[in-house]
C-alpha cells in the first residue's frame, strides 16, 4: 500500500525527529548558492522565477504546515530535504518491521 507523506508522517515521524528537521533543516543565509545549485539540479528547466519563489517560501513558510495540504509531489518540490528524511525514516522503519531479506530461494 502506498501512503501519502502526510500520512507517513503521522504514523512515524516521533518529536525527535520533528526536532532534528526543524534545527538541522531550517535554511541558513551562508548556504543560499549550494541551495540554488540543488535546486537546479532537480529541476533544470525551471527558469530564474521559480528559483526565486521556491526561495521565499523555504525561508517564509513552515514545512509542519505544508505537509498537512500539499500533495506529495507539491511538498517534495517545496521541502526536498525534509521529504527525503521523512521517506528514509518510513524506509527503515518498512524494513525493521518485515526482519532482513530472507535467504530462502
Amino acid at each position: 500500500m502506498k501512503y501519502t507523506i502526510f500520512e507517513i508522517y503521522e504514523a512515524i515521524i516521533t518529536e525527535a525527529h520533528r526536532h532534528f528537521m526543524n534545527n538541522n533543516f531550517r535554511h541558513r543565509h551562508n548556504k543560499w548558492p549550494r541551495y540554488k545549485k540543488q535546486f537546479f539540479e532537480r529541476n533544470p528547466d525551471a527558469p530564474k522565477e521559480d528559483y526565486y519563489s521556491w526561495k521565499a517560501h523555504y525561508q517564509c513558510e513552515n514545512w509542519e504546515e505544508d505537509i498537512i495540504w500539499m500533495d506529495d509531489e507539491r511538498f517534495r518540490y517545496h521541502w526536498p530535504i525534509h521529504y527525503g528524511y521523512i521517506t528514509r525514516i518510513h524506509s527503515e522503519e518498512e524494513s525493521n518491521r518485515n526482519g532482513p531479506p530472507s535467504d530462502q530461494g
